[in-house]
């Protein structure tokens, strides 16, 4: 039919790796973008990554050191950036809008965060600009910093939820309705 809509899984997945460069991609119609999981030292970006059903770039599972910059995400469904359980991470200058529960017509869930932190320690969040869809969303989050950032006409600005985390210095501009 012509009403179909192919979607990728994770269209580039790193795991258990070193001193890894994902850089200057096009992605389009992904459930993951980038998937990066157990590994030290990997640079994402430079990269254009539009209508992903889940999270657009993805720290998942215990990465180090790794850096997420300078990337540009259209439309996510359930959060764009996301680190979960690592450690010593940064995301800077990244550019991400229209976090939202319907991506091509297909309704997800999720916490449709413009950024996420889970369980994870010692990040830098810093000078990225999250538009049109929601803030940051932490969850036992330890030591991080979040500075910075601009966050335009968003359903909130963040939900702080651990220790020790320094959150200063942040635009805020909050769409209420």
């Amino acid at each position: 039919p012509a009403d179909v809509k192919i979607f990728r899984s994770a269209v580039v997945a790193i795991g258990g790796s070193k001193h890894v460069i994902v850089e200057n991609l096009d992605i389009r119609r992904a459930n993951t973008a980038i998937d990066v999981s157990e590994s030290d030292s990997v640079i994402v970006r430079s990269n254009d990554i539009q209508d992903t059903l889940g999270i657009a770039i993805y720290l998942r599972w215990r990465n180090t050191n790794c850096l997420v910059e300078n990337n540009t995400v259209l439309r996510a469904g359930n959060t764009a950036l996301y680190v979960l359980t690592g450690e010593g991470n940064t995301l800077r200058s990244n550019w991400v809008a229209h976090v939202t529960d319907t991506i091509l017509g297909y309704r997800v869930s999720g916490d449709q965060a413009g950024l996420g932190l889970q369980q994870s320690r010692n990040n830098l969040i810093e000078h990225n600009y999250l538009l049109f869809g929601g803030g940051f969303d932490y969850y036992f989050e330890h030591g991080s910093v979040i500075r910075y950032n601009f966050v335009y006409r968003t359903r909130g600005g963040g939900s702080p939820h651990g220790t020790d985390l320094r959150v200063y210095g942040n635009i805020f501009s909050i769409n209420w309705q």
